[in-house]
């Protein structure tokens, strides 16, 4: 009975103090918009004299259309030369002062990102990547070398049976979708690309409605906000990119898991195993992202690792996860497995996800997810990095200012049977699209 009085006891106080910790703000977020009409996150941070600062353009390769991979060039291609500066002077203008700059294109995204010492150095560094955003000229002879750069590129992918599985499970799993293209192109598609096909998406989409500019760092919020307004004075204001489709109507409705087999010489094969997910908006977000960390979200203790690797030693390493977009994103599982054990891998794989879709989580493995999701924010707003990739994503995905508390309670409340619902609505009814690369025998 003692024992039964003090365990209650304890219960009863943490639950009080998880009460107060989702009270408490963790991160005080300043929003506004440019003249022009970018939006804008502000996150003062004073430890260090450092600032970070990310562009975000709605430009990733879904606005592709017919051009694929001309999203991934034009973002290649912004440091290349503009009216005034060539593609050395460029860099030796940011190594000069110690600023690092970097690019990336996603599906739905390009991304600008700068890092500079918050003292004199910043206002050169901000000048200077105005004018990559800005001012870009598209050389030529630039153009022509990042198309063979990207021919490359596309070739090594194909020697990654990984990067095979996946390219053909967005393509078979989004078909007519602007998702089904692969983000670098395919060799066809690329040789097709003209410098006006460039310029053209550049002046599209690079424009300062279509963008979301976040800063973090040692900022006043009205230097932060001149620095705003400096950063995209000489784009057109524009007009911000259409709405996706949504993928549930764009994309083949399957009756059956359909099995895409790709012959590649190797004694390994890579499955890939999925069905279409969810997105930030989707209230079965939270709960299908709780579900994911006992299903195969974590690396050592998941349910398919724990089953599928440890028990039956049919992989050497698995994993599952959704990946939100602006519209519904996928959820896919990924595994390589010795090509004699594929068929048993696959079997048993699929096995798992149907018995965790019908029945969910334990409650023991509902409290370790809730323990470990919620643990991993201290450790994400330790670094500027870490505050930056979380403004750009509640700007470019339109989530609310306060979206770490909503997070915190949202998941510290979440129940087995909502958690259960959200499967047995997404991935149960949902027939799954299997890739093998290798021999699946």
């Amino acid at each position: 009975m003692l024992i039964n009085y003090l365990r209650c006891t304890f219960i009863i106080l943490l639950s009080l103090l998880s009460i107060h910790v989702i009270a408490k703000p963790m991160l005080a977020i300043q929003h506004w918009q440019t003249k022009r009409g970018a939006d804008v996150y502000f996150v003062a941070s004073r430890q260090l004299p450092m600032v970070d600062i990310s562009v975000v353009f709605n430009a990733g390769s879904a606005r592709d259309g017919i051009h694929s991979g001309l999203a991934y060039l034009t973002q290649a291609l912004l440091d290349q030369g503009t009216k005034t500066l060539n593609v050395d002077q460029i860099a030796d203008r940011f190594e000069r002062i110690g600023a690092i700059y970097s690019h990336a294109v996603d599906r739905d995204k390009a991304i600008f990102h700068l890092r500079s010492m918050s003292d004199s150095h910043l206002s050169e560094a901000i000048q200077t990547m105005t004018y990559v955003l800005s001012q870009a000229s598209f050389p030529h002879n630039a153009c022509m070398r990042a198309q063979k750069n990207l021919r490359v590129a596309l070739q090594e992918q194909q020697q990654i049976p990984e990067q095979i599985a996946m390219n053909a499970f967005y393509h078979d799993l989004y078909t007519d979708h602007p998702y089904a293209q692969p983000v670098l192109g395919t060799t066809e598609t690329v040789d097709t690309i003209t410098d006006e096909d460039i310029i053209h998406f550049y002046r599209e989409f690079y424009v300062a409605k279509n963008a979301t500019i976040a800063i973090v760092g040692d900022l006043s919020l009205e230097k932060a906000r001149a620095l705003s307004e400096e950063l995209l004075n000489t784009l057109p204001s524009g007009s911000a990119a259409p709405a996706l489709p949504d993928p549930s109507i764009t994309t083949k409705k399957n009756k059956t898991n359909t099995v895409h087999a790709i012959a590649y010489p190797s004694q390994q094969t890579t499955l890939i195993i999925g069905a279409l997910g969810t997105n930030y908006q989707d209230p079965d977000y939270l709960a299908l992202l709780v579900g994911n960390y006992s299903l195969g979200g974590s690396a050592l203790t998941s349910r398919l690792f724990h089953r599928v690797r440890n028990e039956q030693g049919l992989c050497y390493g698995i994993s599952s996860q959704f990946i939100p977009h602006q519209v519904t994103g996928p959820f896919f599982i990924q595994l390589q497995t010795r090509t004699q054990q594929a068929s048993k891998a696959l079997h048993e794989t699929e096995q798992i996800l149907k018995q965790f879709s019908e029945q969910g989580p334990t409650i023991d493995e509902l409290r370790a997810a809730q323990r470990a999701l919620l643990g991993r924010l201290p450790l994400l707003l330790a670094s500027n990095e870490g505050i930056l990739n979380l403004l750009e994503l509640i700007g470019f995905y339109h989530l609310p200012l306060d979206y770490l508390e909503k997070y915190r309670k949202s998941v510290s409340q979440l129940t087995l049977q909502r958690i259960h619902s959200a499967y047995l609505r997404r991935i149960e009814k949902n027939k799954l699209i299997v890739v093998s690369v290798g021999v699946l025998v």
